[in-house]
This record gives C-alpha cells, structure tokens and sequence, in this order.
C-alpha cells in the first residue's frame, strides 16, 4: 500500500485538513473522513491529476451528524460518532 500526503478544505467550517491517499486504491477514489476541527462528515472525491503529478481532492458535506462531544483535533476519528 503505497499513501501519498494530501489535504482538503472542510465544506462544512472551511478549515484545512490533511489526509492521506492510498494510491493502490485507484486513481479515482470517494469516500468520507471527518473534518480535523469540526468532526463533520466530508464526502471526498479524488482524482488523479496528470499534469501536476498529484492527487486533487474535492468535499461537500455528507450526511450530517449530530455530536455531543468532540475532544482535540481528532476527537471523533479516535472515538467514533456520537449522534443524538
């Protein structure tokens, strides 16, 4: 399994997130991460781009979830959801 670094901007607060790609996966890739800050659910569409030799990663909000605690940047990947 081979990953490449790369990052995305959050659809739901806008901030910055860094992800890796599994590059075995394919070079066209969707699937959903949680915002680092926000702990909203992105769906992620990747795509390989030829001419800049990278992946670009596009996000628009997936299905929304409610959250009663979130603790540091990765509270909810480390603790899963907690939805109401």
């Amino acid at each position: 399994m081979l990953n490449m670094l790369s990052g995305f901007q959050c659809a739901g607060c806008g901030e910055w997130n860094q992800t890796s790609v599994d590059e075995s996966a394919g070079r066209s890739q969707n699937y959903v991460e949680d915002c680092q800050i926000c702990c909203k659910p992105n769906l992620l569409r990747v795509q390989w781009d030829q001419q800049a030799g990278e992946f670009s990663i596009t996000a628009e909000l997936g299905e929304q979830h409610e959250h009663l605690h979130c603790t540091g940047a990765n509270g909810c990947a480390q603790h899963g959801h907690h939805t109401i």
